[in-house]
């Protein structure tokens, strides 16, 4: 059996983090697909941080819907799905 002791959730991050779920004041998430929806249902402190930015390549439509939930919260929220000029290759998730 595999030791996973080090191995952290999605929950372990945003709801369940050291310096509590208040801290953040900006969250950035990347991934090719993503599912914004499903990602503030595992981690609804996602709908309270004050600046969301979501870098992605597919799921922008689903993500448009909690774009607009925070908005009328009052909240910061940025969707950016940069051009991805080749079919393959470009599915990993990069920052720089």
């Amino acid at each position: 059996s595999e030791d996973h002791s080090d191995e952290l959730t999605l929950q372990d991050i945003f709801e369940r983090h050291p310096l509590g779920n208040t801290s953040a004041v900006h969250v950035v998430l990347v991934n090719f697909m993503i599912d914004l929806p499903w990602m503030c249902r595992e981690c609804p402190s996602l709908l309270s941080v004050p600046r969301l930015t979501v870098l992605y390549g597919d799921g922008g439509e689903a993500s448009k819907q909690i774009e607009k939930e925070r908005r009328d919260l009052g909240l910061v929220t940025k969707l950016h799905s940069p051009p991805l000029p080749l079919q393959w290759g470009t599915h990993h998730s990069k920052i720089a």
